[in-house]
């Protein structure tokens, strides 16, 4: 199913990159977090109606809830400096 999940985010928004956790290991609870330049000048809630359009039939049979966090590449890359600045 994470694998699923991921293919259908990708697939839909084009150039978007989705991690996907199944946290309780129940396959119905998931967590993703979905990069994409579509999202830069974007509100945060038409972001996370992308990536909710883009599940929708998941939603109606198997899906049953999805932790989102949407990131731009930059809000992205400034994470990831962050992390690496921290690692020293």
């Amino acid at each position: 199913m994470i694998e699923d999940i991921k293919n259908t985010i990708e697939n839909t928004i084009e150039g978007s990159i989705a991690i996907i956790e199944n946290p309780q290991g129940d396959d119905r609870h998931f967590e993703a977090i979905v990069v994409s330049e579509k999202f830069e000048n974007i509100s945060l809630v038409m972001q996370h109606k992308m990536v909710m359009n883009a599940l929708k039939e998941k939603f109606d049979t198997s899906l049953h809830a999805l932790r989102l966090k949407t990131l731009t590449l930059k809000e992205y890359e400034v994470i990831q400096e962050e992390l690496k600045c921290n690692e020293i």
